[in-house]
């Protein structure tokens, strides 16, 4: 067949691809729009309206060179650093100045930006673009991302995500461009790196993630030399060793405050356990939803929770040894989850927050590729009653997107405001006592 008879189905197909891709991410927007509706609630007013970091650019090299809570002095001791969080409120507040909107709407184009990776991404990976498509429509209807979206200190979130994701993209992309192109590639790729370790510490779990990519799961890494793996990832390792030598040497450790004193070492991993099990327990089932949830150590083995979250990894490793031998591609989703989610287990060195909605962010995508894949592979199974078991999914389906997008438009608004903040997360944990004293705060101060 002649080119000039297969560029009509090539614009035809790209077209197609186009719209796709324009209503996937009329979707996402459509179901965050509401945001824009939202104030400043918690953290924003000390991070944002009361940082003197974020309203004069003369304070540029203390964003920089210290943790994100260091504008408070003493009291500010944290192991967060993310200085692209404060530039980032810095320039906004040039153009938004204490007008909450403008926050919100930035917020919502990073998220649709992550949405467009979560496609791009599951495109290179998995073939075709059907997995693709519905693993950004799963992603944008999640109701586990509504936090990071909605309120405006859930920026850290999206910024880590985005360039992760992005840094991730342009890593799948060596070897399948021209040659001429693979420095811009690897250079992209860096800064990418780079921008999401000062996003977040989540970060740091990329190189990793490309070494076990990249050995075993990439489709030419049975015949590709050793030198040539690691030419592909290694500067991500590089990049990352800088990053932690800096971040040593600026702020005296990796992690220089212990936020649980009192949770001892075997407690750290018996507590880890329980928090895995949470984490994966929300994504398949999220409700009740929270914007705040209460910690309690987990002591001892006899634990429901710890039991509970040594079940799901024995789930978790099985169905990995399974697809591993069915599909490389699904077995990866599945660790994707578990490496992204590993830095946010420790409750030591956690803040108040051990456990929160907006952890799962990154973790979730490895998620949406998973389920996704599972949709498509049944949709695709061949055998006796074909019909009614299409029009059983797709019926399922549909009753999941309406009552996920209800979810995601109600819970956006829990954001609105401190007090309907408070009053939510204490309707679904009274024992909030974080969330009772902000609360009592609120009310001494209205008189």
């Amino acid at each position: 067949m002649s080119d000039s008879r297969l560029l009509p189905h090539a614009d035809s197909a790209a077209r197609r691809r186009s719209i796709c891709i324009g209503l996937l991410l009329l979707l996402a927007f459509v179901l965050c729009a509401n945001t824009l509706l939202n104030g400043f609630v918690y953290d924003d007013n000390e991070q944002l309206l009361q940082n003197p970091y974020v309203h004069s650019f003369r304070f540029i090299g203390k964003v920089f060179t210290t943790n994100v809570w260091s504008f408070q002095g003493e009291q500010g001791s944290s192991n967060y650093y993310r200085p692209l969080m404060t530039l980032g409120y810095l320039l906004s507040y040039q153009v938004f100045g204490d007008f909450p909107y403008g926050y919100h709407l930035i917020n919502i184009f990073l998220h649709l930006a992550i949405v467009w990776l979560v496609f791009a991404v599951a495109s290179e990976m998995f073939a075709g673009e059907a997995i693709a498509l519905l693993a950004g429509a799963l992603f944008a209807l999640h109701p586990i991302h509504t936090e990071s979206v909605a309120w405006i200190a859930g920026v850290t979130d999206l910024e880590l995500a985005f360039f992760y994701l992005l840094a991730f993209l342009l890593f799948l992309r060596l070897g399948n461009d021209a040659p001429g192109k693979t420095a811009w590639l690897r250079t992209g790729m860096l800064a990418s790196f780079l921008l999401a370790l000062l996003s977040k510490e989540q970060a740091m779990t990329l190189p990793i993630v490309a070494a076990a990519y990249e050995h075993f799961f990439r489709a030419d890494h049975l015949w590709t030399t050793w030198r040539t793996k690691l030419s592909r990832y290694a500067g991500f390792w590089i990049v990352g060793a800088v990053y932690l030598l800096f971040r040593a040497t600026l702020l005296g450790g990796v992690a220089m405050v212990l936020q649980h004193p009192d949770v001892t070492w075997p407690q750290a991993f018996l507590s880890a356990l329980s928090l895995a099990g949470a984490y994966i327990g929300k994504l398949f089932y999220p409700w009740p939803l929270s914007p705040f949830y209460p910690f309690h150590k987990s002591a001892t083995l006899a634990d429901p929770r710890v039991l509970a979250g040594a079940a799901v990894l024995f789930v978790a490793v099985s169905l990995f040894v399974l697809l591993w031998k069915k599909s490389r591609a699904h077995a990866f989703a599945l660790l994707w989850i578990f490496l992204t989610l590993g830095p946010v287990l420790n409750p030591r060195w956690m803040a108040a927050s051990v456990f929160a909605e907006r952890y799962l962010y990154l973790p979730s995508v490895g998620f949406c590729w998973l389920v996704a894949a599972a949709i498509v592979a049944l949709w695709r199974l061949g055998g006796a009653g074909l019909r009614f078991r299409r029009a059983v999914l797709a019926v399922t389906c549909v009753i999941v997107v309406l009552v996920a997008a209800g979810v995601i438009i109600t819970r956006n608004r829990e954001w609105r405001d401190d007090r309907t903040l408070f009053t939510r997360t204490l309707a679904v944990h009274p024992d909030a006592s974080y969330i009772r004293t902000d609360l009592g705060t609120l009310d001494w101060r209205g008189g």
